[in-house]
């Protein structure tokens, strides 16, 4: 996503420039309690030697049917139940974590209700949390637990994976090669949870164009009698929207919308098996080769959405959202989504991938290796983005 240029766009470019992160840096909320700091003390368990605050308040994520809000909760008697579960919280994840047991209760102690919450927070802090993570306390329909959470490095544009070129590419100089990429392409969405041009990763353009067209004269204003230059090329604009915004309802768009809705997915050792018959030289071979290898790491798009943070703290534009499988980077269609896209980052700003990890009472299993390993897949995605950028700029555009 570009800043605005006189110029005009740029074919294949990385677009750059709408994080709004280099302005002003989101704050994050920590799951505290109160505002004044008590001598550090210690009492019954190592585990539990942390500073108190003696005030309770703690900001909690509430996901209540269905329904999802911040709260502060001033109430003594729910005190008592977010004590209760976020114990449970921390001792069932001790042993799984550390390979430790405490059966340590500092309420019970004799400690009042907002000194044993902090106890219990502050030793999930000092023993439980990876670092470089943060956490929330959120609440559910089963009661409170604990949300571990780090924002992942991201490059920060739109990384749009334009197909029509490779398709044209593949149909003139490599026809078997064509069918294989349809069910490539439909195993690279399934696998890594990107949303295409059709399946909601364009979701603005799908209505916005359609909405442009339909009002083009009170938009861009037309005049029948105008025989100037900026008259045709108005109209030259409204005869390519319009034949455009038909590709995608009726035409060669359409079509390919189809085949890769029909597709039976694959695997990637699959993929990369059938890969093998081809001339391992072929730069669109080694770039399907290249995204196999990516789909074997762990990590999918929704891992990460922490949504319920997000929406709440209004964080900008989402991962999943600067993500998409597209048909053509240069047609009008995709001018739409990309305009909606840099309003919306220039406004509000984007947010991170953010992976997230729920501890539960009930957590059989707590793998933060495997949680670490996972933040970097974003950037091994961005990887394969500048891999086929390059691939379409310096192979498919100078063959034709």
């Amino acid at each position: 996503m570009p800043n605005k240029s006189n110029t005009g766009r740029t074919p294949r470019q990385i677009r750059g420039g709408s994080n709004a992160r280099k302005n002003q840096k989101r704050q994050r909320r920590k799951a505290s309690v109160g505002s004044t700091a008590a001598a550090p003390r210690i009492i019954g368990s190592s585990l539990f030697a942390v500073t108190l605050k003696p005030k309770p308040g703690v900001e909690v994520l509430e996901k209540m049917d269905g329904k999802k809000k911040r709260s502060y909760h001033d109430d003594t008697d729910d005190y008592y139940q977010m004590y209760s579960d976020l114990l449970q919280c921390f001792q069932n994840a001790l042993p799984l974590v550390k390979g430790e047991q405490s059966s340590f209760d500092p309420l019970a102690s004799g400690l009042e209700i907002g000194m044993a919450l902090q106890y219990v927070q502050n030793a999930f802090r000092e023993n439980i949390l990876p670092e470089g993570f943060d956490f929330n306390v959120e609440r559910n329909d089963d009661g409170y637990y604990f949300v571990i959470y780090t924002e992942c490095r991201f490059a920060g544009y739109w990384e749009a994976f334009e197909i029509k070129p490779i398709i044209y590419y593949l149909r003139k100089y490599n026809p078997k090669l064509h069918d294989l990429f349809i069910v490539f392409i439909r195993t690279f969405m399934n696998r890594a949870g990107i949303m295409s041009w059709y399946g909601g990763g364009m979701g603005y353009a799908e209505y916005a164009l359609e909405e442009e067209i339909a009002d083009w004269d009170n938009i861009h204003g037309f005049d029948p009698d105008d025989e100037s230059d900026d008259a045709k090329e108005n109209f030259e604009a409204f005869q390519k929207a319009s034949a455009t915004w038909n590709d995608y309802q009726h035409g060669e768009a359409k079509h390919y919308e189809e085949l890769i809705k029909n597709a039976t997915g694959s695997t990637p050792e699959s993929l990369l098996k059938s890969l093998e018959k081809f001339n391992g030289r072929n730069p669109v071979v080694k770039w399907m080769k290249q995204v196999c290898r990516f789909l074997k790491l762990p990590g999918r798009m929704d891992d990460f959405i922490y949504s319920e943070y997000e929406e709440e703290n209004e964080t900008g534009l989402r991962f999943d959202q600067q993500v998409a499988v597209i048909w053509d980077w240069d047609d009008a269609y995709t001018a739409q989504q990309e305009e909606s896209l840099e309003a919306e980052a220039n406004g509000i700003g984007i947010c991170q991938p953010m992976i997230n990890m729920g501890i539960m009472p009930y957590s059989k299993k707590i793998d933060f290796e495997d949680l670490k390993a996972r933040c970097n897949w974003p950037m091994e995605l961005t990887k394969i983005f500048e891999s086929q950028r390059d691939l379409i700029n310096d192979v498919i555009k100078k063959k034709k």
